[in-house]
């Protein structure tokens, strides 16, 4: 590890703890999923309700990188 360390925490009620930032936060990502600035990361899509185990044990051995979709 490199010293110094520096960690830096963020608290979602700092952010979401009002009415206002609760609008601004919904505004920032309802714009940056509109026009394509974010962008979730998708591991594996799995077609089907009779897939859910095979979705359940992806997640649980935590091998995947992105989301989980079960196409329904």
């Amino acid at each position: 590890m490199q010293w110094p360390l520096t960690v830096h925490g963020y608290s979602n009620f700092t952010l979401t703890g009002t009415a206002e930032g609760r609008r601004r936060a919904a505004h920032y990502l309802g714009s940056g999923l509109a026009d394509g600035t974010l962008r979730p990361v998708i591991g594996e899509v799995l077609d089907g309700l009779e897939r859910i185990r095979d979705a359940h044990r992806l997640m649980e051995s935590n091998r995947h990188t992105g989301k989980i979709v079960v196409r329904i």
